[in-house]
């Protein structure tokens, strides 16, 4: 049996295969038209991999917490999820700095472009853990996009910058660094290790 990686509301965030990029909206093509909360074309037990960046959030708190049921259901033992969210302490840092909450208002609210294009949850490190805690995901920690596979496809919001999104960059053995931006993003894994 193949390997299922998932990219949940990718919008036009998408991965090439071996992802199979999930959206609810049909008009951004994603390779499924699925409820991110809900996954009915997918079978208990047989994802390896959920990703999901800068979607979480536009979910109300009841909805992620059905959301993470799901996830949990729908993921092999040992699969892994991986989120990123908009990092309230580093909006907050950005804030106490610039004193400019215009350019965060996307980062709070969303873009209000469409129907589900609203925030309803902030998030720091300890509340998304304490969420995946009891849902019973294990081994919480935080994820370095560099150090994935994800850097290699395309620049989602895991790696959002400000006072840019295109951060000011630099080689250094062989790596690209940021040189002046705060990574805005809150970027989470977590392992389901039983049932």
């Amino acid at each position: 049996m193949s390997d299922i990686f998932l990219n949940l509301g990718c919008f036009d965030k998408r991965f090439p295969k071996p992802y199979i990029n999930v959206d609810i909206r049909k008009d951004v093509n994603p390779d499924i038209v699925d409820n991110a909360f809900e996954l009915n074309k997918f079978d208990d037990d047989s994802v390896d991999l959920i990703y999901c960046s800068h979607m979480f959030e536009h979910l109300k708190p009841p909805q992620a917490s059905m959301a993470l049921s799901v996830w949990f259901r729908k993921l092999k033992i040992n699969g892994i999820i991986r989120l990123a969210v908009p990092d309230f302490k580093a909006i907050c840092r950005r804030y106490i700095y610039t004193e400019n909450l215009n350019e965060l208002d996307k980062l709070l609210y969303g873009s209000q472009k469409h129907e589900f294009d609203y925030h309803y949850a902030v998030y720091d490190f300890e509340k998304i853990k304490n969420l995946l805690e009891s849902h019973g995901f294990t081994d919480i920690e935080k994820w370095d996009w560099w150090n994935t596979e994800h850097n290699r496809y395309i620049d989602d919001f895991s790696r959002a910058y400000l006072p840019s999104n295109q951060p000011d960059i630099a080689l250094s053995h062989n790596r690209l660094l940021n040189n002046n931006g705060l990574l805005m993003s809150l970027n989470i894994q977590a392992k389901k290790e039983k049932q």
